[in-house]
């Protein structure tokens, strides 16, 4: 591999990386409001985006076996 190449794959690994912790600082947000107060409309709103993303996760698997 190139050097160029390798300056290219670390930036994009770089990118990927920062993507990743921004997801992780989010998910541990989002799990801190639920566990606070798993009532609020905050929290429901979460469940509820997770539980849609279950669903849809559950449909896609399903039309692959069929």
């Amino acid at each position: 591999m190139t050097y160029f190449r390798l300056l290219l794959t670390n930036a994009r690994l770089e990118r990927s990386n920062a993507r990743l912790m921004a997801k992780l600082i989010i998910q541990q947000i989002e799990l801190e409001t639920i566990a606070e107060d798993p009532t609020s409309d905050k929290a429901k709103e979460i469940i509820a985006r997770y539980r849609l993303k279950i669903e849809q996760r559950k449909e896609i698997e399903q039309a692959g076996q069929n």
